[in-house]
């Protein structure tokens, strides 16, 4: 500008442009400082949103790994009431066995009495046939 003012014969004009040039340099400043401070605001508001953003999902994260922790107690609780419900089937097996050779025994038991019973029954009548009188002539005649 300097160039300019030295070729110009009024001062005035000299001084005017460079009041003009660097008022728009300094409107030129102002814009891209004004430009970049709001792009800066985004900025700041986007990483701010991500922030609370990150900070939600670090909650649920925390909310999961509660919930994830009170799953596998309910796990573990359910898997020793089902151990202890196959602890109780396997007694009930052995107590059932012991029934089932129990009534094997009393079938036995009855099937044998049910033998010695016709035996008595048989012995009971051929005591009948020798108490009636022809019973009684024929056990006492030897032939």
């Amino acid at each position: 500008m300097s160039s300019v003012c030295s070729t110009t014969k009024n001062p005035q004009t000299c001084a005017w442009i460079q009041t003009v040039s660097q008022v728009a340099i300094a409107a030129v400043v102002v814009y891209a400082g004004v430009t970049v401070n709001q792009h800066m605001e985004v900025w700041s508001s986007s990483f701010q949103r991500g922030s609370d953003d990150i900070h939600k999902i670090q909650d649920n994260m925390q909310f999961i790994s509660e919930s994830m922790i009170s799953i596998n107690q309910s796990m573990n609780t359910i898997a020793y009431s089902m151990s202890s419900i196959d602890n109780d089937m396997e007694d009930i097996k052995i107590q059932l066995l012991q029934m089932n050779t129990g009534i094997d025994t009393m079938n036995n038991n009855v099937y044998g009495l049910g033998k010695e019973m016709s035996y008595m029954n048989r012995s009971v009548r051929g005591v009948g046939r020798q108490i009636t009188p022809q019973g009684f002539v024929d056990s006492m005649m030897p032939f």
